[in-house]
């Protein structure tokens, strides 16, 4: 491999996003590229359920913005769960 062939494979893969876990209200999520150019996968997990989705955008951060965005419908939906069991187990 010729010394101009490395330097634009170091390239491609800097640019590349890492795949880490990132942290919001406590949810551990992750974002990543898919195999299609515009298109991220997340993943996280809340209590015993795993939710994977994707979302359409060019953005790595407004990819990230979108999970985050998930993870608050989710933890919505679950404190609405958690308030009824409440009230009903006080009646």
């Amino acid at each position: 491999m010729s010394d101009t062939e490395h330097m634009i494979e170091q390239d491609r893969t800097r640019w590349e996003p890492l795949e880490f876990p990132m942290l919001h209200r406590g949810i551990e999520y992750t974002v990543k590229r898919a195999a299609t150019p515009g298109l991220w996968q997340w993943e996280f997990r809340i209590a015993d359920k795993v939710r994977v989705g994707e979302t359409k955008t060019r953005l790595e951060l407004l990819a990230q913005r979108r999970a985050q965005m998930r993870i608050d419908q989710e933890l919505r939906k679950t404190l609405r769960r958690w308030d009824v069991r409440k009230v009903c187990t006080k009646v």
